[in-house]
């Protein structure tokens, strides 16, 4: 981008704290209204989602009421000694320039993954701040 034609000057980026808590509203789903509710709140949808990996022990991803993943399903679990379960049904790296594990070292792709696929978590809040419940389908991270 430095040179580009026009350019003048890039300033580092700041790596903000995330207010997961807040996303729902921000995006507009509604609990009893609106496409949320249409789309029986993404109940057997495999959603996948490619950014810098995922946590896959955040509370967002609890299986407990999750259905077994459907059979056709061909997705690879690479977290190694953290495994997938019915909610997290793969994961693995498609970047050449990623090394390791698909896991989320940033909070990122964990924060995007749990707007688009969690599970509700009620007392969810970012140091005692944006308080609320945390927004099923299953989930692959690429």
């Amino acid at each position: 981008m430095e040179r580009m034609t026009g350019f003048l000057y890039a300033r580092p980026q700041k790596v903000l704290a995330l207010q997961t808590t807040c996303s729902p509203k921000f995006l507009g789903l509604q609990p009893h209204d609106g496409l949320w509710p249409l789309a029986n709140f993404g109940q057997g949808i495999i959603i996948g989602v490619i950014d810098n990996g995922i946590k896959p022990d955040h509370l967002s991803f609890n299986d407990e009421v999750m259905p077994t993943p459907p059979t056709e399903w061909k997705g690879k679990c690479r977290l190694n000694s953290t495994t997938c379960n019915k909610k997290l049904i793969g994961a693995t790296k498609i970047s050449l320039g990623m090394t390791g594990l698909p896991v989320d070292v940033r909070a990122h792709g964990t924060h995007t993954a749990s707007t688009t696929a969690d599970a509700f978590v009620s007392g969810a809040n970012v140091y005692c701040q944006a308080n609320g419940t945390a927004t099923l389908g299953h989930l692959s991270s690429l």
